[in-house]
């Protein structure tokens, strides 16, 4: 398997939190909160979906910049997450495979000429047709 570029997150340690750390967040989040059009919302404001949307992003962008500052976090590296239940991974891998040794029949069949990937090939064949209980009769070499 090829390695792949899996980005890292950032993840934050609540459990390193003191009491002192706590407030010093939540200092940084209402000083954040004032500064910005926030301070303009009342409990008789009128909202839209796009206001309502607009106050969200606001909040929640004061909220991270405070958590970056003040809450202590570390890099996480990605995890990689299978797309596919392994069964259905494996299926189209042979799938693959299949695909590739119909070329290699047809090229050899037109060129007259095997191929060095023909004796592994083969017997991936049969091993597969095996796999699947397949009667076949085996070729002479």
């Amino acid at each position: 398997n090829k390695k792949r570029n899996i980005p890292s997150k950032k993840i934050f340690d609540y459990d390193k939190m003191t009491e002192d750390k706590w407030d010093s967040f939540s200092n940084k989040v209402d000083a954040l909160a004032n500064g910005c059009y926030l301070r303009n919302l009342t409990n008789k404001s009128s909202f839209n979906q796009n206001k309502l949307n607009l106050y969200w992003d606001l909040l929640q962008e004061c909220i991270l910049k405070a958590a970056e500052s003040n809450i202590p976090s570390h890099q996480s590296k990605g995890h990689h997450s299978m797309k596919r239940p392994p069964l259905l991974s494996k299926l189209y891998k042979k799938m693959k495979f299949l695909y590739k040794f119909k070329i290699l029949v047809r090229d050899t069949s037109t060129n007259l000429v095997v191929s060095q990937k023909w004796s592994t090939s083969i017997d991936e064949f049969y091993t597969l047709l095996n796999e699947f209980n397949i009667p076949y009769v085996r070729l002479p070499p």
